[in-house]
């Protein structure tokens, strides 16, 4: 789901599925980079946020992490959660 659709945006689209099909599975793409929009992703009920900016180093990954009904923020989540992920770690020695 991209944040930025025209006519409806995917932070909307997200929340009418997730009231739709509860169980769905989103992963949110998005080229903003705030914590304000990372937090507005998981109040819409997407279950993960790769920033586009990263979608090469971190899409597949989110996409394995939601299939088995996990989270994935990625380098985002230090931006909501205050804590570095693993591949915050991992981006910092490339």
């Amino acid at each position: 789901m991209d944040v930025s659709m025209p006519r409806l945006n995917g932070l909307e689209a997200t929340r009418r599925m997730r009231g739709i099909l509860p169980d769905i599975q989103v992963v949110m793409l998005s080229q903003h980079e705030s914590p304000e929009m990372v937090r507005e992703a998981v109040s819409s009920g997407a279950r993960a946020y790769v920033r586009k900016s990263s979608i090469g180093k971190h899409l597949l990954a989110a996409i394995e992490k939601v299939s088995r009904h996990e989270t994935f923020f990625g380098s985002a989540a230090s931006a909501v959660t205050g804590e570095a992920s693993a591949l915050d770690t991992e981006e910092e020695t490339l």
